[in-house]
């Protein structure tokens, strides 16, 4: 037997502006986060409650953007904030049952098998090609939040026999495959007079947890060979530029 999961999840997001004088209110980096998937009609009050924040991982986006969002004088504040989220979930198993006999003539598969991607861009820029504003500051914030499960399990007291054939118990990546998570924060800021301020960061947050594992008492009967592997290639690249 065989189970399958692939899960792909790709976000970009972009921000361009210039705030005037009269210091409008503007939201941080995790309410911008949070109200993409909150107020997404698709996904709203479907996670389980906020998206993770990025300012636990981390919060020097958001010190270095409110340290620099003074009062103007003249020309008024440049503000471009950018956040791209990706928040997955996938948890995949493949299991025999407890106190199940199972017996073949052939070969026998417990193969659990799962692809996770996940790719956030983000970028942000303050200014305009006249250079307006007094104070530009552009920030970019790019998050990857990933809960990964990939379990192949012959419970408690099974019985697995084959009469020819080898028995494999496996949790893995398809071949040649590897779990993929990419995160790209770029910022920029441009001003005429005083203060630019680019801030970027990038964050990962990732849980992956693969196994495969027979429990107490299990039976596994073969003349050929019996194989139990657990294998989860991951490829990770996080770029922050200001």
């Amino acid at each position: 037997m065989t189970t399958s999961s692939q899960s792909t999840a790709q976000a970009g997001a972009g921000g361009e502006g210039n705030k005037d004088s009269k210091g409008n209110d503007s939201k941080t980096a995790d309410q911008q986060t949070n109200a993409q998937v909150q107020d997404n009609p698709n996904t709203m009050d479907k996670t389980g409650g906020s998206v993770p924040s990025a300012s636990d991982s981390t919060s020097e986006a958001n010190s270095q953007t409110s340290s620099n969002t003074g009062d103007s004088d003249s020309g008024g504040v440049g503000i471009a904030a950018a956040v791209a989220v990706n928040w997955v979930v996938s948890h995949n198993t493949a299991s025999v049952a407890t106190g199940v006999h199972l017996s073949a003539t052939g070969a026998v598969d417990v193969s659990a098998v799962n692809l996770t991607t996940a790719n956030a861009f983000a970028l942000g820029y303050a200014g305009d090609t006249k250079l307006s504003s007094d104070t530009s500051i552009g920030a970019a914030v790019g998050l990857n939040v990933a809960d990964i499960t990939n379990t192949a399990v012959v419970h408690s007291d099974a019985n697995v026999s084959s009469t020819g054939g080898n028995i494999t118990i496996e949790a893995v990546a398809p071949t040649s495959k590897t779990d993929q998570f990419i995160v790209w924060a770029v910022a920029a800021a441009a001003s005429k007079n005083d203060a630019s301020v680019a801030a970027s960061v990038g964050v990962q947050v990732l849980s992956l947890n693969t196994s495969a594992y027979v429990e107490e008492g299990v039976t596994l009967d073969t003349p050929d060979g019996i194989t139990i592997h657990a294998q989860a290639p991951i490829g990770l690249e996080n770029l922050a530029i200001s």
